[in-house]
């Protein structure tokens, strides 16, 4: 296993675990870090990474504030490592949990909702107590939309 510095608090860190069948990258708080992808092999993919994202984008200025990640942070360090699949984690409880429902996946174009999400990287929300199977990614990043609806309280409707 790898440790990195991650700018948060002063022993923040992310962990990059490599087994002979899964490449694990994982961050709980702290700001994006451009330089993740020197402190690991370079013939090395990354399977899985499990990414905070306390902010959807419009609250980037927040996010910078306060050393945590918005969902665009978050899936540029998906794409910096060339993730095969990305979790987000760590969501405001100040803030809608739902990122479809707010500024995060979604925007106004007129009368409807456009996904705005990065096409590039295949990602899911992950939330409290939400147990995943390796085999089961593809189709949580498949079903990203459904799932949310699932979580949307009747104050985000």
């Amino acid at each position: 296993m790898n440790y990195e510095q991650i700018e948060h608090t002063d022993d923040s860190v992310c962990t990059f675990a490599h087994l002979p069948s899964l490449t694990l990258f994982y961050s709980g708080d702290g700001r994006p870090v451009e330089t993740l992808r020197t402190a690991i092999p370079p013939d090395c993919n990354v399977d899985v990474v499990i990414n905070e994202c306390t902010f959807s984008d419009d609250r980037e200025e927040q996010a910078k504030a306060k050393k945590h990640c918005t969902q665009a942070d978050a899936l540029h360090v998906s794409q910096l490592l060339g993730a095969r699949f990305t979790a987000l984690t760590h969501f405001s409880q100040r803030y809608p949990k739902n990122l479809s429902h707010d500024q995060g996946l979604k925007k106004e174009v007129g009368e409807t909702r456009v996904d705005i999400a990065n096409k590039d990287v295949k990602f899911f929300c992950a939330h409290d107590l939400m147990k995943v199977e390796l085999r089961s990614l593809e189709m949580l990043c498949a079903l990203r939309d459904e799932l949310e609806d699932c979580f949307v309280s009747d104050e985000e409707e």
